[in-house]
Formats: structure tokens, C-alpha cells, sequence
């Protein structure tokens, strides 16, 4: 299993992921609180440790911007209502991983997004607020799961209290962390580190089965 701390934006957030070693780490490239520009994104991820794989989050945004940070990024993270079309094009343009993240409400809206030419789905908690980013715990219980034959990540509302239950419940590929990472709306590094303690005593335990 996998995990992914997401809304990267500061030097401090860095500092954090490095120290604790995630396996993913996610920069938000849409309008978001946790935004950051194209600057900013060549920035940070020049800081990250180059063993932490790094990956871009997109909403409805047009190829040319995607393409014009994906040199920057190892993963580009589809967030929002792009369709096949849209991403066979863009397979055009890159060889980066393409995930595509559903905001699941229904069994069938996630059947429709693994049909799709990603390589791994990202399955979201639904809020009409917001594509993401919410804390709303994802719809997907252990029927639908393990339908699914596409790896996915699961998101929305993740914290270190709640993440072991979640993955008994649905065996995710990973998981996804960005407001359970958080204090007042920026990343803590003492929730980082509890949330990185409780996912390798979960791999651990996986590996020993």
C-alpha cells in the first residue's frame, strides 16, 4: 500500500514530507485554498527528496497549462469532469502517469471512471462545494471495492484515528491525505508524523499476512 500527502504549498511542508518520506506528495494546481502557482510548484518540488514522487492536481484545466507543469511533476492527478478524449489527447503530449479522480456517489460513476485510459483512480468524498479537498469521507463501501480492478487511491477525510479502519474496509492501492495532515488549514508536522506511524504499522501488518 501506498500514501499520498497532498496540498503541498510551503518550504515548512517540505521539510515535513522529506522528514516522514510518503510516498507521493500532491501540489494543487487549481483554485483551491491550497493553490500554488507554476513558480512556486518548480520551486518546491526542486526541494522535495527525489525518492518522494511527486504529483501535480488538476481541475478542468486546458492541456497547455497541464503540459506546461508536467515537467515539474511524475504523477498529473485529473480531479475534475475531464472525459476519454481529454485524456487521450494529453496521452499525446506526455508520458507522465495519469490518475483520475472520481467523487464518488454511486457504484456506477466509479465503473465509468475506471473505463477511462488513466493508470489509477483517485476516489474522493462528493461535496457540491468543492472537486476536493473537503475532508468528506468517500462513498465506497466494501462491495463496490472490491469490484474495482483498477489500483485506486482513497480520499476524504483520512486521518491517522480513522485510516486503519478505512483501508480494512475497502484494501485501497493507497491512500490520500490532505486536511487529516492538517492544523488550522496548514500542514502539522506532528499529525504528519502520527499519520506516517500508523500507515507503516498497517503496510507492516499487510506484509506479515
Amino acid at each position: 500500500m501506498k500514501i499520498k500527502i497532498c496540498g503541498l504549498r510551503r518550504q515548512e511542508d517540505i521539510a515535513f514530507v522529506n522528514a516522514a518520506m510518503p510516498d507521493y506528495a500532491g501540489f494543487i494546481l487549481a483554485p483551491s485554498k491550497r493553490r500554488i502557482s507554476l513558480q512556486a510548484l518548480q520551486k518546491l518540488t526542486a526541494q522535495l527528496d527525489e525518492k518522494i514522487r511527486r504529483v501535480g492536481v488538476f481541475v478542468n484545466a486546458p492541456h497547455e497549462e497541464i503540459l506546461a507543469a508536467a515537467e515539474f511533476l511524475d504523477v498529473l492527478q485529473l480531479h475534475g469532469d475531464e472525459d476519454a478524449d481529454f485524456i487521450l489527447e494529453l496521452r499525446r503530449h506526455t508520458n507522465q502517469e495519469i490518475w483520475k479522480a472520481v467523487r464518488a456517489r454511486t457504484a456506477d460513476e466509479i465503473t465509468a471512471a475506471e473505463r477511462l485510459l488513466s493508470d489509477k483512480l483517485l476516489i474522493d468524498g462528493f461535496s457540491p462545494a468543492a472537486y476536493g479537498g473537503t475532508g468528506t469521507r468517500a462513498n465506497l463501501d466494501t462491495r463496490t471495492a472490491e469490484k474495482i480492478r483498477k489500483p485506486f487511491f482513497i480520499a476524504g477525510g483520512i486521518t491517522a484515528e480513522n485510516m486503519a479502519e478505512i483501508v480494512r474496509q475497502v484494501n485501497p492501492y493507497g491512500v490520500d491525505i490532505s486536511s487529516g495532515a492538517e492544523t488550522d488549514g496548514y500542514k502539522d508536522r506532528t499529525k504528519i508524523d502520527e499519520i506516517m506511524r500508523v500507515f507503516r504499522e498497517i503496510r507492516s501488518a499487510d506484509r506479515k499476512e
